[in-house]
Parts: C-alpha cells; sequence; structure tokens
C-alpha cells in the first residue's frame, strides 16, 4: 500500500523548521551531548523526539539576553521508550542538551526542530 499525504498533512510539515538538532549516533557512560544557540524567533513551540537504550535527560534551556539561559524545561528518559516533547516558546534563544545515563548507548535518535503552529 503507498502513503499518500493529505493536503492536511503537507501544510502542518510545511510548518516544521529543518531539524535544529539531530543525532542517531550513540553515546557512552556519562557522555552529553548540546547544540549551539538556536534562535527562536518567529517559532511558537520547539518539538522533538527521543529513542534510546539507556535512561537519561533531555533539557531545552531558553533565554531572552544570551547567555543567561533562565528557563529550562527537563525531560527525564526512560530507556527504550518514545519520548516525544513540545515547548511553548517564551525566549529569543533555546539550547538542546542530552545527558547520557551511566551506561554506553548502542542506540540513540534525538530529531529536535520548530513550529509555527
Amino acid at each position: 500500500m503507498a502513503f499518500v499525504a493529505s493536503k492536511r498533512m503537507v501544510g502542518l510539515y510545511s510548518e516544521l523548521s529543518p531539524v535544529w538538532a539531530f543525532s542517531n549516533t550513540p553515546m557512552g557512560g556519562g557522555a552529553g551531548m548540546w547544540v549551539a544557540p538556536i534562535s527562536l524567533v518567529g517559532w511558537a513551540r520547539i518539538v522533538g523526539s527521543v529513542f534510546a537504550d539507556v535512561d537519561g535527560t533531555l533539557t531545552i534551556s531558553q533565554c531572552n539576553d544570551y547567555p543567561n539561559y533562565d528557563v529550562e524545561s527537563v525531560f527525564p528518559y526512560v530507556a527504550n521508550t518514545r519520548l516525544g516533547i513540545s515547548v511553548e516558546v517564551v525566549g529569543a534563544f533555546a539550547r538542546v542538551a542530552y545527558q547520557n545515563g551511566a551506561n554506553p548507548q548502542t542506540v540513540f535518535r534525538l530529531n529536535v526542530r520548530g513550529r509555527r503552529i
């Protein structure tokens, strides 16, 4: 069966930014990653997903007066679950960080982007 996108779906995807943070490279035990500051001008939400085989923590930080990140949304991640996030934009800049748990991963997927709606 072929997949055909509806007009509604095409409209939804056109309101998403290019990917701001992406990784599919497993991390070592206790390792972390972060993404350089992202401009939030014109975006209403920060959306994304995580999948890994080790517990970890996803943090979305926002600021209006870089480099003072005064707002944080922290998402504890439990191994082998499918985490989807949606965070309201309240700042002018954001950064994305992921901290892996104590054990090395064999699977890791992270995607974060902006959404206008």
